[in-house]
């Protein structure tokens, strides 16, 4: 997590037993794509990470940025193909055995061996999934894996080709759509080959998914309610396939994601409940002239990043960061979730949460579990792009506890990375003559410097050469493999490794179990 709230493997458990109707949570459904807490991060290429083309081990040893000494994309040992997938069963298939008590002494041996104590790296199995026509499909893929590879070297996570599969004269040829649905009886031939089967007949592709979906522990209501008539928007079609492939992570390459809208990239955090019909995926355009860093930010979306700044709307010199409105969205817990913290790691918020939620968690420990995952969450990072005004001037928060001290007591926070949509801006920018990245802060406006102590080590890195991977502000960078320019800080890749033992994540196999 951060300097204050610190943890190794962990994953929300409690997900799981919502979903299967061993607990009422009180959600409210949204539409994203797993449930309340995923919304869906559009990046917008005029302000997007990389370019302005681009679009939206547990404890690691701290790194600022990325290591520039690798070597370039040329030399980086490419992925040579789908790689075998291994037979046990995932967290998520032992959790489901051990809510309907049917694992035998056989199944628990195994399940207790791999699933009650975390991970220290794991290796995704990523199905590419090609909507539009790439000429070199291999090469296509190599690149954009030793991108990921070269971002998320400080994490636990490492990532291969699991199978690719490409989409003949796809019925639905885009991501998302404010207009535009399509029934399962028209999407038959899509569904047909996203799921491999040998058969183009709508009621056995109907068949054929209803009984991957039961198979995988989808709400029964939503099973039964299927049919050919049920209509699916773009960007609820394609979660449903990855959701009918759970242990994959999907990753889906148009031509254009959303029509007009100028997505190169876009991705959602984990949801909250793994019995939903559908899980993200992460979106991307082929376009080969897209930024190196526009997969590792989408990636970063999927294992629960958010952006470092808002959207600036008015005429005021500064943004303020609203604590109890970011606190209360999509987050089923509101302020129970610090009380769990404070239980968790002390009531100053140092101490170091290390429970990982084994697959045969009671429940109220994974109630317990889960309240201290949004508080991570929700204020792990946020602490760190934020600011105060005092007598002397604009200053950061000491710690996560002075933080949500400050927010709980409606003092005004500010944030210090912020864009406007028009004409597009940002107020941290490049400039020129010094080669390093600058922000212009407070009322009255007042240029900083990359290495000033409210920048450095969180929006920006290396005095202000490089900027963190999730902001809008590399887009004047031109970022390069060798040289990318931006990075992950060490706080957003300890949120990371945390939302990769989440249950809806852990539906994912880790191909090293």
């Amino acid at each position: 997590m951060c300097n204050s709230m610190k943890k190794s493997a962990f994953g929300a458990v409690l997900v799981l037993v919502c979903g299967l109707g061993f607990l009422s949570c009180g959600e409210t459904k949204q539409d994203t794509s797993e449930g309340e807490d995923a919304g869906v991060q559009e990046d917008v290429s005029g302000l997007d990470v990389a370019t302005a083309d681009l679009h939206n081990g547990a404890d690691s040893e701290p790194q600022d940025t990325v290591n520039t000494d690798t070597p370039s994309l040329e030399d980086t040992t490419l992925d040579s193909g789908p790689e075998p997938t291994p037979t046990t069963p995932t967290w998520w298939q032992c959790r489901k055995a051990f809510l309907q008590q049917s694992l035998d002494d056989a199944m628990k041996g195994v399940c207790d061996e791999l699933h009650t104590t975390p991970s220290t790296e794991i290796l995704y199995g990523i199905r590419w999934v090609f909507i539009d026509v790439v000429e070199d499909e291999q090469a296509w893929i190599n690149e954009r894996l030793a991108a990921i590879e070269k971002f998320y070297a400080p994490t636990k996570m490492r990532f291969h080709t699991s199978s690719v599969v490409s989409i003949l004269n796809p019925v639905v040829e885009i991501g998302a759509s404010e207009t535009e649905t399509f029934t399962v009886e028209e999407l038959t031939t899509d569904i047909a080959q996203h799921l491999e089967l040998d058969t183009m007949e709508a009621d056995e592709v109907l068949a054929a998914l209803k009984s991957r979906l039961t198979d995988d522990g989808v709400d029964p209501a939503f099973i039964q309610d299927l049919s050919l008539n049920t209509a699916f928007s773009p960007q609820d079609f394609y979660p449903l396939m990855a959701r009918a492939r759970s242990t994959e992570l999907h990753i889906i390459i148009f031509d254009q994601i959303k029509p007009g809208a100028g997505l190169n990239g876009s991705s959602s955090p984990p949801g909250h409940d793994p019995s939903v019909h559908k899980v993200s995926v992460v979106n991307m355009r082929s376009d080969d002239s897209i930024s190196v860093g526009t997969l590792p930010h989408e990636l970063g979306h999927f294992f629960g990043q958010a952006h470092p700044h808002a959207e600036k709307t008015n005429n005021a010199a500064e943004v303020e960061f609203k604590f109890t409105n970011h606190m209360n969205k999509n987050n089923p817990f509101k302020e129970e979730v610090i009380a769990a913290a404070e239980s968790a790691l002390g009531p100053s918020l140092e101490g170091s949460f290390t429970d990982f939620p084994a697959y045969n968690l009671p429940t109220d420990d994974l109630v317990q579990w889960q309240k201290v995952r949004y508080a991570h969450t929700k204020f792990a990072v946020d602490w760190l792009y934020t600011y105060r005004n005092t007598d002397l001037g604009m200053e950061n928060f000491e710690s996560l506890r002075d933080f949500i001290d400050a927010g709980l007591g409606d003092e005004t926070i500010y944030r210090k990375n912020h864009t406007q949509k028009s004409p597009p801006k940002n107020n941290c920018m490049l400039d020129e003559s010094i080669d390093r990245v600058t922000c212009t802060l407070g009322d009255p406006p007042q240029t900083l410097q990359g290495d000033h102590q409210l920048l450095d080590g969180s929006i920006l890195l290396e005095d202000g050469y490089s900027v963190n991977i999730m902001s809008y502000i590399g887009k004047t960078l031109s970022p390069t493999f060798e040289d990318p320019r931006m990075a992950f800080i060490p706080e957003q890749i300890e949120v990371m490794n945390l939302h990769a033992d989440t249950p809806v994540r852990q539906m994912l196999r880790n191909y090293l179990k």
